[in-house]
């Protein structure tokens, strides 16, 4: 048995417009917002899927530095602190010095970034059971 459709209406020019519009406007400005933050988080690097709480939690960065801060998102708290020492002089991939920092101590689950004065931030990482 064959059914009868009628075919869609014909969208104007405009509404066929906001279609495509809104959506490449939402990527265009998701992407910047990504570069944007790509430049605070260029020498901090850390598992960004995230971490289960009883999990080894260290942040390397690529520039001199000798402290870090673990902040909650959203708020700005500090909610770790800790030293960052030298691992490795002149690292035989990128010929930077990296410096490693320990949170392993921080189990509260939640969303934070880590903030390296000098250096910039992180991108937001995650502390739950459900993180990985």
């Amino acid at each position: 048995m064959h059914r009868k459709t009628t075919p869609p209406a014909k969208l104007s020019f405009c509404t066929g417009l906001l279609f495509c519009l809104v959506p490449m406007l939402t990527v265009m400005s998701a992407l910047l917002s990504m570069w944007a933050n790509s430049a605070n988080a260029a020498g901090i690097h850390l598992n960004q899927v995230g971490y289960q709480p009883d999990d080894t939690k260290w942040v390397a960065v690529s520039e001199a530095a000798d402290s870090f801060k673990v902040r909650v998102s959203g708020t700005g708290t500090a909610a770790y602190s800790g030293a960052l020492a030298l691992r490795r002089a002149a690292d035989p991939a990128s010929g930077d010095d990296v410096y490693q920092g320990d949170f392993t101590g921080l189990t509260t689950a939640g969303a934070y970034y880590v903030d390296v004065p000098g250096v910039g931030t992180s991108f937001e990482f995650v502390i739950g059971e459900g993180a990985l």
